[in-house]
């Protein structure tokens, strides 16, 4: 009789618990930000990893815990099942763009990017800023502001993978 030998990661797609969260944030000005609410259902959630995706020189990022937003504010992002035949939810709702009424206590994790410059001068950026499980807690609101700190404009993509379990 075979045995299966899985990973942690395998057994939650395998039963329907890992989510893709994708977006593009259509352009953030020089020196301007774009603020991102993650709030948490009535179990944790585990954030296993956290990209963003970028052509200029540099961003900037900020964690927040905490923070409170008018319900109904800002765009959806809604979540992908990573395993089709999923029919669980993903635990946790984010939204771009949210009216924020309590911007919560900064997580201490403020990091600056720096893009690599490739063919013809232009810059990539391409920074993974969370690559391990992060437990996010049940009834909790995070936000996370994303800067430009560079002199051009730009289009952002964020990507969050997360398990319900």
């Amino acid at each position: 009789m075979t045995q299966l030998i899985e990973t942690i990661k395998e057994n939650r797609w395998r039963n329907g618990k890992r989510f893709l969260f994708l977006n593009n944030i259509d352009e953030i000005l020089a020196g301007e930000s774009a603020d991102i609410l993650i709030c948490v259902g009535d179990k944790n959630v585990i954030l296993e990893s956290m990209n963003v995706k970028a052509n200029v020189e540099s961003l900037s990022w900020q964690g927040f815990i905490g923070v409170v937003a008018d319900t109904g504010s800002g765009d959806n992002i809604l979540p992908l099942p990573k395993n089709a035949s999923a029919d669980t939810e993903a635990g946790m709702n984010a939204v771009l763009s949210p009216i924020v009424t309590v911007p919560g206590q900064p997580i201490t994790v403020s990091l600056n990017m720096v893009a690599e410059i490739y063919r013809n001068n232009a810059y990539y950026l391409n920074q993974t800023l969370i690559s391990s499980d992060f437990t996010l807690l049940a009834n909790t609101c995070y936000g996370i502001q994303i800067k430009n700190t560079s002199d051009k404009d730009t289009s952002v993509q964020l990507i969050m993978n997360i398990s319900n379990e």
